[in-house]
């Protein structure tokens, strides 16, 4: 059984790679745990074995918690890019937040459905993401200041974009949408999702505005 606590690594400045965290398949241990906040500020900690199984979501231990992500994992770390694993389903809000050097993020094979908020807010060299097929939200400033993501490719089935999602993204100038099984509904676009960014990029004729 392992357990890591919160901040149990938290500005480890001179910490570069984590190695018993990884794994050949999904799941590490039996009952493994990381909590929120885990190595956030780890500046120069660049690998890191995912995933990092069972994760604790909020303050409180969960008796059966998803495979993912918890809060703040990696906040303020030096990640460069991430290739996610399939049992991935949960990437808790603020987990890649503020990681300066992280430029290229693959979920594609991933199980996640949502994008939580600030999850990689203010990413500022992030030029490449590829979203899960069967995402459905984007969560309010999942996305915000990331200054250097120009286009992105949204999934058919997402329904819903939040609260300045993509705000500050001054790069952005292309947005679009796989047009496979796309359903009957628009796409909720909150005002203020795209502010300051430099041309309206919402999918023409499937939106509509989120009052």
């Amino acid at each position: 059984c392992l357990h890591l606590g919160a901040r149990v690594f938290a500005e480890c400045c001179a910490l570069e790679q984590v190695g018993i965290l990884t794994a050949r398949s999904c799941h590490l241990a039996r009952g493994a745990t990381i909590s929120p906040y885990a190595f956030e500020g780890c500046a120069r900690l660049k690998q890191i074995g995912l995933p990092l199984t069972k994760a604790i979501t909020g303050s409180q231990d969960i008796t059966s918690p998803p495979e993912g992500l918890p809060t703040g994992c990696f906040h303020s770390a030096g990640i460069q890019n991430i290739n996610f694993p399939q049992c991935t389903v949960f990437i808790g809000h603020k987990a890649f937040a503020h990681c300066q050097q992280l430029t290229t993020v693959d979920l594609s094979l991933t199980q996640v459905r949502t994008v939580q908020v600030q999850v990689f807010s203010h990413c500022r060299a992030l030029a490449q993401i590829t979203l899960p097929k069967h995402l459905t939200e984007i969560g309010a400033e999942a996305f915000e200041a990331c200054v250097s993501l120009c286009t992105i490719a949204l999934p058919p089935y997402v329904r819903s974009i939040g609260h300045r999602a993509f705000a500050e993204c001054s790069s952005l100038i292309c947005l679009t949408q796989r047009s496979d099984r796309v359903g009957q509904h628009g796409i909720q676009v909150a005002a203020n999702a795209f502010d300051g960014c430099q041309a309206p990029v919402v999918p023409g004729g499937i939106c509509c505005l989120a009052v």
